[in-house]
């Protein structure tokens, strides 16, 4: 994803009132006859994934559209993740939001996008590595992982898991790493207006609870569950 633009009048903005990872949605919600667009490039042949959401009247209208041409219409009104199939070459991929009247009804109707991210067509899996960390010495052994198994597990892109961690009685469960040893969380709700860093997600839906999150595999991704000693905390 290269060559984003955000609208200068109307821009997406980040929800903070959604939980999960973050959630775009237009400012323009409830002004009559505006549109609020963002856009980038994308090179295919490929899929394009996003999750959306929308709670609409008839005169406001979302749309993801590829070269100007109307690809998906955001009409579900729960979280659902979708794709778009992206040819060879490269695309322009705007999503639109078109209020054209009703602005007496403020922001009560709007849309919302999130986590876009786009997998070249030769990547149809992806290998989620998990290990887990413990301090010197510590029984491992009563330590379990459920929805995904310690080493690799190739899954198919788009496939969405619950993982739980369960921990002993002498450990304390504190968080995940990636492979380079920072620590895994939602996306940054960072309001990056000029910049196309919040547009991908990082696979991270949501943190149900402390030990339990649910996962989206767009990337080939190391996780380590890390623990330490209850005295430790």
């Amino acid at each position: 994803i290269t060559t984003f633009e955000n609208d200068a009048t109307h821009p997406w903005i980040v929800d903070e009132t959604m939980s999960g990872s973050p959630a775009y949605t237009p400012s323009n919600c409830g002004m009559e006859n505006t549109k609020s667009v963002f856009s980038f490039t994308v090179s295919g042949p490929g899929k394009l994934y996003f999750y959306c959401q929308s709670f609409f009247l008839n005169d406001s209208t979302a749309n993801v559209c590829v070269d100007e041409s109307k690809e998906y219409l955001i009409s579900d009104y729960t979280w659902g993740l979708k794709h778009i199939e992206i040819a060879s070459g490269d695309h322009t991929v705007s999503c639109e939001y078109s209020m054209s009247a009703s602005a007496e009804y403020d922001n009560e109707y709007k849309a919302w996008i999130k986590d876009i991210v786009f997998v070249p067509a030769d990547k149809t899996t992806a290998n989620i590595d998990i290990d887990i960390k413990v301090p010197f010495g510590s029984d491992a052994s009563a330590i379990s992982i459920a929805g995904l198994n310690l080493g690799t597990n190739t899954v198919s892109i788009g496939s969405k898991m619950p993982v739980t961690v369960t921990s002993p009685d002498n450990l304390a469960f504190v968080g995940w790493q990636d492979g380079n040893g920072n620590w895994i969380d939602l996306q940054d709700k960072r309001l990056q207006e000029t910049n196309s860093d919040w547009v991908s997600g990082n696979g991270v839906d949501e943190f149900i609870t402390d030990n339990e999150l649910t996962l989206t595999a767009f990337y080939d991704l190391s996780m380590t569950a890390v623990f330490l000693k209850k005295e430790q905390i």
